[in-house]
């Protein structure tokens, strides 16, 4: 008998990985319909592969990706947190989640929650730190934690995430400004 011993992460990355395998095709289709920006569509054919499969965390994070560019933030959010804590090292995850919550902060502090808003853009300076860790190139995430810092108002952290920036792209006028 051969016995082999997985923590609970590997186990669960392990079942997520069959069910992705097992679902490759109707993923593929779904992340199609993304690339044609066909966003109902993306969440008519994640919710038929979610009823079968309800913890597919690659479907989850798509079709919380797709609520987020329907203009549905607070269900994209939920979604791509739920889509986190199954499947973390799912590619770009950490950097769209960041954005929801910066336009989420954006309509809280446009709605005089500013508390609120400035407490949310950190905790998007965080994930796009996060996605940093992963692609320390990505300007989008460079950029995206700069303004979300800003938003936080944390002047301690932006000069830094400024400067990042400025050392990535020199010609980048918002940063030098």
């Amino acid at each position: 008998l051969n016995f082999v011993v997985a923590s609970v992460e590997e186990q669960a990355k392990a079942v997520q990985q069959m069910a992705a395998f097992e679902a490759k095709g109707k993923l593929k289709k779904i992340s199609d319909l993304y690339g044609q920006g066909d966003m109902e569509g993306v969440l008519a054919e994640a919710d038929q592969l979610l009823a079968k499969e309800p913890e597919l965390g690659a479907a989850i994070y798509l079709r919380g990706a797709a609520l987020w560019k329907l203009g549905r933030t607070d269900e994209a959010e939920q979604e791509l947190r739920r889509a986190i804590e199954l499947v973390p090292d799912q590619e770009g995850i950490w950097g769209v989640l960041g954005t929801v919550l910066l336009d989420r902060s954006e309509r809280l502090e446009a709605a005089g929650q500013t508390a609120e808003g400035a407490e949310l853009a950190y905790e998007a300076a965080g994930y796009f730190a996060k996605d940093l860790e992963e692609h320390p190139d990505s300007m989008a995430s460079l950029i995206n934690r700069a303004a979300a810092l800003d938003q936080a108002e944390r002047d301690d952290e932006l000069e830094p995430a400024l400067r990042a920036v400025i050392a990535a792209d020199p010609t980048n006028v918002q940063a030098t400004s």
